[in-house]
């Protein structure tokens, strides 16, 4: 490094921090030298010491290979025994060190990196050991998570003063989302009447930070308006889900409505194509489970068009719509060209779901009338 090989030796660090944690391994599962707790205690601090090397270098090349060698650890020692505290615990220890460094330094990608290595290793244990016995637990790790990766997110633009760009706004609704649809699952069933209050309690974290990046100095407009949008969103899901409506459906048709106002207002053409993605998930949302799980039973009344299953599908009617007037309205912003297509698409998609709509209604109406009590 001296004799300015700078990529030579961070290529040198690299390895040398590989090396590391292959010994530690090896050492661990090949030849039972070291137990699971010292193994993990090794390799947390090549990790500190690689991250530290990557901060002394300015070397982003080094903190990533830290950061895979940190991220596969639980991978290595996986085993057939759950071990949520240590690996969630462990998990936290690395994501707050990323935090740490997106505030002292500009390294976008890692934060990125960092969100979708922690993801993965939730899903995965998710999958695999999850028991609702373990809900109190479980809701306390993932909550400590979003709440690391909800301020990672914002760390650029209140520290340093810098805009936000597409892969912070990709972090801060991928955590939402992600977030908010684990906790629906562990509530949904038995403790339904909490999933409104956690709507409510995001929408005012949400509201908080958009407040907050509001003060400080070059406050960024897209942040602010992202964060708004999100407050927004979750106010809205929170009136469905203490009536116990789909809120799932709704959620994603009011995100998918914040996402069009956010991508025109800020000219960003990627938050206009997730809008359209995301609009398009709720419409696949309402056919594949609300359309099935909110049909009415034999014997029950049932009014077309005014019932529990119409309101998700009204609800991404009107951000439809709305979301066409927006595009027609914002031709001076974007180009006639997409401002047309875009406004007819939304609008001939929003004619063709209250057709559908209506004739599966009535479809229903009449089967009932037909079938006994």
């Amino acid at each position: 490094r001296r004799y300015e090989y700078r990529f030579y030796a961070n290529g040198l660090t690299g390895g040398g921090s590989c090396v590391l944690y292959l010994s530690i391994y090896a050492a661990h599962d090949r030849y039972q030298l070291l137990g699971p707790v010292m193994t993990m205690a090794l390799m947390s601090l090549v990790t500190v010491f690689t991250v530290l090397l990557a901060v002394r270098y300015d070397a982003l090349a080094i903190a990533i290979l830290g950061l895979i060698g940190g991220f596969l650890t639980p991978v290595l020692l996986a085993s057939e025994v759950d071990r949520q505290s240590a690996l969630f615990g462990y998990l936290t220890v690395l994501d707050l060190g990323v935090l740490g460094l997106a505030w002292f330094i500009r390294w976008r990608l890692l934060n990125f990196l960092a969100g979708c290595a922690t993801f993965l290793l939730s899903l995965v244990w998710w999958l695999e050991w999850y028991q609702p016995e373990k809900l109190g637990l479980t809701l306390l790790h993932f909550s400590i998570l979003f709440l690391i990766f909800a301020f990672i997110s914002v760390t650029h633009q209140v520290v340093r003063k810098e805009p936000a760009r597409e892969p912070e706004l990709l972090l801060i609704l991928v955590n939402a989302s992600l977030y908010f649809a684990a906790v629906y699952e562990m509530l949904e069933a038995e403790h339904r009447g909490w999933l409104s209050v956690a709507a409510l309690l995001l929408a005012a974290l949400y509201a908080a930070q958009a407040g907050w990046i509001r003060r400080t100095r070059g406050a960024d407009r897209y942040l602010e308006l992202a964060l708004v949008g999100l407050s927004g969103v979750f106010l809205t899901v929170a009136i469905p889900l203490y009536f116990s409506l789909s809120a799932v459906t709704i959620g994603w048709a009011m995100e998918g409505l914040a996402l069009i106002w956010l991508g025109l207002r800020s000219g960003q053409r990627f938050t206009r194509a997730g809008a359209l993605l995301v609009l398009a998930f709720s419409i696949v949302h309402w056919f594949d489970v609300d359309l099935h799980g909110l049909s009415p039973e034999p014997g029950t009344r049932f009014l077309i068009l005014l019932n529990w299953r119409g309101v998700p599908m009204m609800a991404t009617i009107i951000a439809l719509l709305v979301g066409s007037w927006l595009y027609r309205r914002s031709v001076f912003v974007i180009t006639p060209r997409e401002s047309a297509i875009a406004s007819g698409g939304l609008t001939l998609t929003a004619a063709l779901l209250g057709v559908a709509w209506v004739t599966l209604d009535q479809w229903d109406y009449f089967r009932l009338l037909q079938e006994p009590y």
